[in-house]
């Protein structure tokens, strides 16, 4: 039986990461672990092409350890119009929630192979970082 799928308008071409540290102090124990984000995008819309970066940090209560990323994602998109230079949720909410799985598993397997226990982020509803993200866009053509 044939469905008639359409593709999304919005698609993820693939991520790098360009900067990562990690520092453990002493053993990992703290429980709540805080998340930093800052989010910056840059939209080019003659070549119906997205740029995400997000410079990531996250530690422990206890400051047991750090870790800070910077990672740049990916995406086509068409049949986006920017009226008034309007930007749509898939850009401010979507993106990032598609980049972010590939941070948490990146964080994951980079403390795992520094022999401690795999520091294992929380999943993370990032529609806050929506107005930062929206105030750092800029459009290059």
């Amino acid at each position: 039986m044939e469905e008639n799928i359409q593709k999304s308008s919005f698609s993820f071409e693939g991520y790098k990461i360009l900067k990562s540290s990690f520092e453990k102090k002493e053993n990992p124990e703290g429980k709540e672990i805080t998340l930093g984000f800052n989010p910056k995008g840059k939209i080019y819309k003659s070549q119906s092409k997205f740029e995400l970066e997000i410079e990531f940090n996250a530690k422990d209560e206890n400051d047991s350890f750090e870790v800070n990323i910077k990672a740049t994602a990916f995406y086509t998109f068409k049949n986006v119009h920017f009226e008034n230079n309007e930007i749509s949720s898939i850009f401010l909410v979507n993106a990032p929630a598609i980049l972010f799985p590939y941070i948490r598993a990146y964080i994951s397997t980079l403390t795992a192979l520094s022999g401690i226990s795999p520091v294992l982020l929380p999943t993370v509803n990032l529609t806050g970082m929506k107005d930062a993200l929206m105030s750092s866009i800029v459009f290059v053509d």
